[in-house]
């Protein structure tokens, strides 16, 4: 299905940053905005159609599980079902490859870190420009939102993906490789445990747990819904206190 609609919404992107905008009439662009807008609706519908496909297993899967293991097993399904490859991955872990580029040339990251918005005349600055260029030729014409039209794109306004670059270079374990890795690693993790059949979600209050037993813990955490699409690094730290009581032989 994705290869069905997929060069139908390829094309109509195209079209709509083929277009010479600046060199159109005035009095044309209202009509022309108006067509933007349909055009834009109608290849975010196709999106969706794909999205179904798998969206309504997931759900399954995951109302499942909350039957069975609790209501916070809905965290177990997104650990087991994270850290592949795909085309948002892609993104991010394109642009930490720009900064593990960058870092490796003293000079060029000093330029950048500096904001330098001249990169063509410091040591890798050809190099990275060129890199930079076939990243946001794929990646660069995306919206923050797909309705917010007057929006510069990466690929007009370039000091958003520089600015995380930088952030990267000051902090490498913010860089999107890292969280994808560890994704991939905490799933892993998550499958051995339900295979192994010893998975079982807390809930709130009391819980008896048999002797020499072991049991994987699951924990929700919620971020704020206004946080932007530009990725974000997350490190929390996190402390637990447990009581034990040993019950059988207590009076």
């Amino acid at each position: 299905m994705l290869l069905q609609y997929l060069p139908r919404v390829r094309a109509y992107c195209q079209q709509v940053v083929s277009t010479d905008w600046d060199a159109m009439p005035m009095a044309d662009l209202p009509a022309a905005m108006d067509e933007v807008v349909a055009g834009s609706v109608e290849a975010f519908r196709l999106t969706m159609v794909v999205v179904r496909s798998f969206m309504g297993p997931t759900i399954q899967l995951a109302m499942w599980a909350e039957r069975e293991l609790g209501a916070d097993a809905s965290t177990l399904i997104g650990t087991v079902l994270q850290g592949f490859d795909n085309h948002t991955s892609s993104a991010g872990k394109g642009l930490g490859e720009l900064a593990e580029m960058v870092a490796r040339t003293p000079e060029l990251a000093a330029a950048i870190r500096a904001g330098n918005s001249d990169l063509s005349s410091v040591d890798g600055g050809p190099d990275f420009l060129a890199a930079f260029d076939r990243y946001l030729e794929d990646f660069g014409w995306r919206l923050e939102s797909w309705s917010f039209l007057d929006t510069p794109t990466w690929y007009e306004d370039r000091s958003v993906p520089l600015q995380l670059i930088r952030q990267y270079l000051e902090n490498p374990s913010t860089n999107p490789a890292e969280a994808i890795a560890r994704a991939a690693t905490q799933r892993e993790a998550a499958l051995k445990e339900v295979e192994s059949g010893n998975v079982r979600i807390i809930q709130a209050g009391d819980r008896t747990l048999a002797a020499s037993a072991s049991e994987i813990l699951c924990f929700n955490v919620s971020l704020p819904s206004g946080t932007g699409n530009a990725y974000q690094g997350l490190t929390s730290t996190a402390t637990f206190a447990f009581q034990a009581e040993q019950t059988t032989n207590n009076p």
